[in-house]
């Protein structure tokens, strides 16, 4: 059997037992020379293997305390989350018939991390009413440093048509107004495309 007298002052008896490093201590004073002496939060350690000789209700109380609090932060963590993104079972199912009417013209779409930067950009979406995915559309240009990006930009819509808009010299947004007249004079000129591998 082990002693019956505090382990820090050696002259009263023991009262408390501390969880984090099981030294028994008679009051306060001695609770908290033994913190300051081993350096101990106090705290067990959950992650410790506990024999079943060893496990007692108090072992059990600290258990169940905490799987509530880890309850509690898991609650706490979704409730965070559904105030950043609003309506997330929305947000989910939206993707979900974005996915599937891409998937319907043989286009396979890959979702990036919630937070990253194109993904707050990208407002490509399914309106439910024209049954039509209205994408955006980002444009880098060969050579150049330009990015362009549209909006809204229909199923039914041509990319021609779309890249003619940022040809026009003076239009605003156009790569002309950047600087790149050559470029521009080079495109304007001729229409460059890259079939995707299993395309018709």
């Amino acid at each position: 059997m082990g002693s019956s007298v505090c382990g820090e002052c050696k002259l009263k008896p023991w009262k408390y037992k501390c969880p984090g490093c099981s030294i028994r201590s008679c009051g306060l004073p001695c609770v908290k020379a033994h913190k300051k002496r081993t350096n101990c939060n106090g705290k067990r350690k959950f992650t410790d293997f506990v024999t079943l000789s060893q496990f007692d209700d108090n072992l059990l109380l600290s258990d169940y305390n905490m799987l509530e609090e880890t309850k509690r932060v898991a609650e706490s963590a979704r409730r965070i989350r559904n105030q950043i993104c609003k309506n997330p079972y929305f947000k989910e199912t939206q993707r979900t018939k974005l996915r599937a009417a891409a998937a319907r013209g043989r286009t396979n779409l890959l979702f990036l991390s919630s937070g990253m930067l194109n993904r707050e950009i990208n407002q490509t979406r399914y309106d439910n009413r024209t049954k039509c995915i209205s994408w955006t559309i980002e444009w880098r240009f060969h050579t150049t440093d330009v990015v362009l990006v549209d909006h809204g930009v229909g199923e039914d819509t041509s990319l021609c048509s779309v890249i003619e808009n940022h040809l026009k010299p003076g239009c605003k947004g156009s790569i002309q107004g950047a600087g790149h007249q050559g470029f521009f004079e080079a495109t304007a000129c001729q229409s460059s495309y890259r079939r995707v591998p299993g395309d018709p």
